[in-house]
Parts: C-alpha cells; structure tokens; sequence
C-alpha cells in the first residue's frame, strides 16, 4: 500500500510545477485546464483495455450504497472496528474543513503565488513519496498501527501550528514538510489497520469492512467544505484554530482508544 501510495506521490511532484509554469508563461489558468483535459484523455486511453478486462474478469456485483449501510453494524460488532471508525469520521470532518482553504489562506494572507504554492505541493509529495514506504515497512516489522496513526495526527497539530505562526512563506514550507509526514504515517497504515481487526473475523469480511469505512469517511467530509468555508469568511485563523483544538483533542482519544 505504501509503494503504491509513494509512486502516486512521486507523479504529483511534478505536476504542480508544470500547471504553475504554464499559468505563469501564459497569464491564464485556460491553458492549465486545456493540459490538464490532453493528459486525462491520453490516460483514459492507455487505461480502457485495463478498465474493460478487470470489468470481465469479475464475477458478482460490488455492493451499493444501501448494503455498505446494511452492513455498517455487523462490520463494527464483529470486527470491533465501532472507536475506529468514529474516530476515522471525526478525522475526516476535521481535515475536510481546510483542504480547499489552506492555499487560499497562503495566496492572500502571506502572497504566495502559483509557483510558490507547487513548491510547497513538491515539498508535501517528496516527503510523503519517501515516507509513505518507510512508515508502511516499519508499521509491517513492528506490526504495530496505532502508534502511527497518533503520530500522524501528532503531524497534523505541527502542521496547523506552524499555518498560524507564519508571518511569511518560511514556516509553511516547514507545515508543508509536516503535512507529508501526515500523509506518510496514516494513509497505508489506516488501511492496514481496517484489514487486519475485520480479518480477525471473516477475510470475507475484509472488503466489507473496507468499503464500509470509505462510505462512512466520504460521508463524514461532506459537510466538511461548507462548514469550513463559513469559519473562514469570519476568519481565517479562527478556522485554522478551531482545527488545530479539534485535531489536538482527538489525537489524545487516538492514543488513549486505538489498539492493536
């Protein structure tokens, strides 16, 4: 999960850097979206054979909506996944409440421009690209998980600190160096730990669980962006701190629930 997540990584170092080059050579994000429209037509055709015989070679319907929901209270009785999952949702809320906002916050608070911002984006993926393999071997050594989701979370707190003390761009490179170790230490390890307590089960149980926490996770970021965006137009630092109080407490219920 760790190498896969780290070669994806690795893709969007890059990416960022061209939209930024672009936009800045031609004074409009018009010829952003138009590369943007040529790469996702070009990927769609390398990837409809793939698409077309992994939809043959699949037999039985993947479960909708209503049964991940039907199926939500055994997954959590059974696999004893109940803590987990709320606090995976309570995680969710609160990262949904910045994501869109954080850029925004550096473009007209601390004058980052488009290039500045996939610097930024460069030093978050470079440091997750590395990480995500690296926390992913370490966590399948110790077999241990709730160790690193807390320290994910323990990042996130640094991540937010240092968006508050910013004065300059200085320290949100250092946030953004923080915000890849978050990545790094939760994104392998948070599958790893849903798979293995509904194995404990049933495997059969396994991409129930699975789909189960992406249903509940989803559900629990869709109010995230409207809430957010109404902290933010009273203030942004108030948004920013009531995210960081609201991060802070549930890493302490991490580190005192989550057991391996």
């Amino acid at each position: 999960m760790g190498l896969a997540s780290s070669l994806a990584m690795a893709a969007a170092c890059v990416g960022p850097l061209l939209g930024a080059a672009l936009y800045e050579s031609y004074g409009t994000f018009t010829s952003v979206f138009y590369a943007s429209a040529t790469l996702a037509l070009l990927a769609s055709a390398l990837l409809a054979p793939l698409m077309l015989r992994d939809i043959k070679g699949k037999e039985g319907a993947a479960l909708g909506l209503a049964d991940q929901l039907k199926a939500a209270p055994a997954v959590i009785r059974r696999g004893g996944l109940g803590a987990a999952l709320i606090l995976f949702m309570a995680d969710a809320f609160v990262w949904s409440l910045t994501f869109r906002y954080v850029p925004i916050y550096l473009a007209s608070h601390l004058g980052a421009t488009p290039s500045d911002l996939a610097v930024l984006n460069l030093v978050s993926t470079a440091v997750s690209a590395v990480g995500l393999v690296s926390a992913g071997y370490v966590s399948d050594r110790l077999r241990r998980r709730a160790p690193f989701l807390v320290v994910s979370e323990l990042c996130g707190v640094a991540y937010f600190s240092a968006i508050l003390a910013a004065s300059d761009l200085t320290l949100a490179y250092v946030a953004y160096a923080f915000m890849g170790f978050v990545i790094s230490f939760w994104s392998p390890v948070a599958s790893a730990y849903v798979t293995e307590r509904a194995e404990r089960t049933s495997r059969d149980m396994v991409p129930i669980a699975v789909g189960v926490w992406m249903l509940l996770t989803s559900l629990a970021r869709t109010p995230g962006g409207f809430v957010g965006g109404v902290l933010y137009d009273i203030s942004p630092r108030l948004l920013f701190g009531v995210v960081l109080a609201m991060l802070a407490a549930l890493t302490a219920l991490m580190a005192l629930l989550l057991r391996d």
